[in-house]
């Protein structure tokens, strides 16, 4: 933090990457500097090196200073984890706000960043029927984020539900509070070809999305100690992986719901794999739609 803060600046962000090969002797120590560092605006990139790291640590310290948490399993993985990590600290916006003002009777059910990484984020309702919540800094290549909303029954036609403003700043350009907005306007309709039309780029990301919630869920289930529920999560993630073209990780899946079937618990590492192999699903290339 010390060299960080030598070249702190306006017009400047400061990153700080972590690679750590195990756990540290005062672990109090991590979170204090975790917290100087979000102090700072400083946010962190922990990569975590083999599979003996504790994740909690690393996550309690992102938790505090923001930023996230990446696994390298092999050192030959290192070169393309930290090219990641590069293009995540290319950033073209930054102190990002959403807010959704909703119309009567629209709720918020979840938000989820979806690019470049699966995540489910927080929100917090404010004053009347708005829901506003940060956002990570945007890098180069984009993000993408789904709102999933509940929304009453209507006649045919099309509505508003909401409308979503996107508050930035733009350090390159010296900018300010920029703001975009947009409405989101649904079509209802009781023509059922018409309810089958989907977007298929959508569609694609969450069917990836549900990759994510089937490993996240099967974890849940190991520590409840309903295994059988979670190996049957574990065969369909494997399912879902190789009609995505991912075959190493669909083999990891079938290999951890074997090993719940006979152990009653997955392995570190398998886990470790899933969870952020999973995470990363929708960084993929998504395939041309089919005729």
């Amino acid at each position: 933090m010390g060299e960080l803060d030598k070249h702190a600046g306006p017009g400047r962000l400061n990153r700080m990457v972590i690679f750590t090969d195990g756990r540290s002797s005062s672990e109090k120590g991590c979170l204090n500097r975790a917290k100087e560092a979000a102090q700072r605006g400083i946010p962190l990139v922990a990569l975590g090196l083999g599979i003996e790291w504790r994740e909690e640590l690393l996550q309690g310290m992102v938790d505090l200073a923001g930023g996230r948490v990446d696994y390298v399993a092999l050192p030959q993985d290192l070169i393309t984890v930290f090219q990641q990590v590069w293009q995540s600290v290319l950033i073209v916006a930054s102190n990002l706000r959403l807010t959704l003002r909703l119309v009567h009777g629209v709720e918020v059910r979840a938000v989820w960043q979806m690019e470049p990484e699966i995540e489910q984020m927080g929100y917090k309702p404010t004053a009347g029927q708005a829901v506003t919540l940060p956002l990570p800094a945007m890098q180069a290549g984009g993000q993408s984020w789904i709102v999933e909303l509940i929304a009453p029954s209507r006649p045919a036609g099309r509505y508003r539900l909401a409308q979503a403003e996107v508050s930035y700043d733009l350090p390159k350009l010296d900018l300010r509070y920029e703001k975009v907005k947009a409405d989101l306007v649904v079509q209802y309709t009781a023509d059922k070809e018409a309810a089958k039309r989907l977007d298929h780029r959508v569609m694609s990301i969450l069917e990836r999305q549900s990759v994510y919630k089937l490993q996240q869920g099967a974890t849940e289930d190991i520590v409840q100690g309903n295994a059988a529920r979670a190996s049957r999560r574990l065969r369909s993630a494997a399912t879902k992986l190789l009609n995505l073209g991912e075959e190493a990780l669909a083999r990891e899946a079938e290999q951890e719901a074997k090993r719940v079937e006979e152990k009653g618990e997955m392995s570190i590492g398998g886990t470790r794999n899933l969870r952020y192999g999973t995470k990363k699903l929708t960084r993929r290339p998504t395939p041309p739609e089919q005729e």
